[in-house]
């Protein structure tokens, strides 16, 4: 089962990776919003590349929700880091430039990081059901967080804008996999999954993290807020699923060592790709009028034909 877990796991990590190239390639072209501003949407809705892209997220997600009925979350979710080395090669070939060395190198620490941490961690499932009082917990402690992050990123501008987004995005797409894991083993009883409250908070925390990813990767390159979307989910996941789940992770010596060296591995490559030169500039495969519209979005300011979306050939 846990191979099969692994296997299904790497295949979400695939169509996440995908999507989230083609989602940023449509939202780089919409007229900039600010944070948690449901008038993006509005504007994506009109992209049938945004359309696919989402069908394919649903589809992940899917295959995410299969992987976690069969595994620990401490399993599924770092597997999804993996999903780095493929997003960043073909962000690259859809924008016409090749990786920057830093991309590349950063990616591959984190998946080494990755590598060492599920061989040392040997992550087993937990418990299949949580009292409500601590899902109200979780709740407010993920809204607390969330409205932080949020406030930083109306306080910034390009990379750090998109990494303060990303990051909320990840705080609340790393909640829901607990979550989702919680909802996935009532499956054999649907009208317990459907009345329980897991799922209520599943759907806040997703829909709420899906706006915000959105806004990530339209203010920034692909794979600074990527990065700091991938890792940052894992990260919350595992812990929420230790402490919500009472998964387990080994703790021999040796093991607990190797834990925390594969954990800093996997930061330090999220640092690499996050300042790899570039991450500020604007999308390269905007037209000049999209560039000067974003640009002055930016600064507050309206550059002559913008005041609505750009469209671009077949409206990505």
């Amino acid at each position: 089962m846990t191979a099969l877990a692994a296997v299904v796991s790497l295949l979400a990590a695939t169509c996440f990776a995908l999507c989230a190239v083609a989602q940023h390639r449509a939202v780089g072209q919409m007229e900039t919003t600010q944070a948690m501003n449901p008038r993006l949407i509005l504007l994506l809705i009109r992209s049938p590349l945004w359309w696919a892209a989402t069908a394919g997220d649903v589809a992940g997600f899917l295959l995410q929700a299969v992987a976690l009925g069969l595994g620990a979350v401490a399993l599924v979710q770092p597997l999804l880091v993996s999903g780095l080395l493929i997003a960043i090669p073909v962000s690259a070939a859809v924008n016409k430039r090749r990786p920057r060395r830093g991309e590349l190198v950063g990616a591959g620490i984190c998946c080494a990081g990755l590598a060492v941490f599920l061989a040392a961690g040997h992550p087993e499932p937990g418990r299949d059901s949580v009292p409500v009082w601590q899902g109200m917990i979780l709740a407010a402690a993920l809204a607390a967080v969330t409205v932080v992050l949020v406030l930083v990123a109306h306080r910034s501008r390009g990379r750090g804008r998109a990494i303060a987004l990303a990051a909320a995005a990840g705080v609340l797409f790393g909640a829901s996999a607990p979550l989702l894991r919680l909802v996935a083993t009532r499956v054999d009883d649907p009208l317990l999954a459907l009345t329980s409250w897991p799922l209520p908070v599943l759907i806040g925390t997703g829909l709420v993290g899906f706006l915000l990813s959105q806004n990530a990767f339209q203010a920034g390159e692909l794979p600074g807020p990527l990065a700091m979307l991938t890792i940052i989910e894992p990260y919350v996941a595992v812990l929420v699923g230790l402490a919500l789940l009472h998964e387990k992770l080994s703790t021999r010596p040796v093991d607990v060592v190797l834990l925390v060296v594969s954990t800093l591995a996997v930061t330090a490559g999220v640092i690499v790709v996050t300042r790899s030169r570039g991450n500020d500039a604007a999308p390269t495969h905007l037209p000049p009028l999209a560039v000067t519209a974003t640009k002055a979005s930016d600064t507050g300011t309206q550059a002559p034909g913008a005041a609505r979306p750009v469209d671009a050939p077949g409206n990505r």
